[in-house]
């Protein structure tokens, strides 16, 4: 029988985010984890910027099992200018897992053998807390992220102090790489249950812009 290690288990909240390059404005983000009862989680996970009309929405509810991060199923979607993708996985008739990329198969997951550890953002980024929080230093991930299939590596860098819209906070710094040359520093704060501080964006060491917490409130 699958048992729930308590010891982990997040604290819901609402959380709010602004994204700035050199003071000015691109965007905001808004994440909230509901405890749906049962041991079932719900993250949601929503971001837009001004360029291109650009916005991603996420949805995974999900149950974590001895520290591990079960999907039942999700959903993603990239909006642009130009039009939308979305990506879905859920529990068919069968109790098998399928992922759909604009209701068809996904084309990158016809020969993927690593198919039963794939992670959508948001359950990726509750398995990045559970991780984390139990003092693991070096993460590997498989993410289907709508079109994308990739391995993400996250690496715990240094810890620092670091000054926020909320307060000064003793943070965790991570890298957060996608692909080479591409990466997330990351500032996640014990303090705050492990939540993301900041955030930010490194393309070919290209500083591409910041993301920095506004409002957090638990609602446990």
């Amino acid at each position: 029988m699958l048992t729930t290690h308590a010891i982990a288990l997040p604290r819901p909240f609402v959380a709010d985010y602004v994204a700035s390059l050199k003071g000015v404005s691109l965007g905001k983000a808004h994440r909230e984890l509901l405890d749906l009862g049962d041991g079932y989680y719900q993250l949601r996970d929503d971001g837009s910027t001004a360029l291109a009309g650009r916005s991603n929405q996420y949805r995974s509810q999900m149950r974590i099992v001895d520290d591990k991060v079960v999907v039942e199923r999700f959903s993603s979607q990239k909006s642009r200018l130009l039009g939308s993708n979305t990506c879905k996985g859920f529990i068919d008739g069968d109790g098998r897992f399928q992922i759909r990329f604009n209701n068809k198969p996904h084309p990158k997951l016809e020969d993927f053998q690593a198919y039963s550890e794939l992670l959508d953002p948001a359950a990726m980024a509750m398995q990045l807390y559970l991780d984390i929080k139990q003092g693991n230093t070096e993460m590997h991930y498989w993410v289907v992220d709508v079109e994308k299939v990739e391995q993400h590596r996250v690496s715990f860098i240094e810890e620092q102090t670091i000054d926020t819209a909320l307060g000064s906070y003793r943070a965790l710094v991570f890298e957060h790489w996608k692909r080479d040359g591409r990466y997330n520093k990351l500032w996640l704060a014990p303090e705050l249950d492990y939540q993301l501080v900041k955030a930010e964006v490194v393309k070919g060491n290209i500083h591409w812009g910041t993301v920095e917490l506004t409002r957090l409130e638990f609602t446990d």
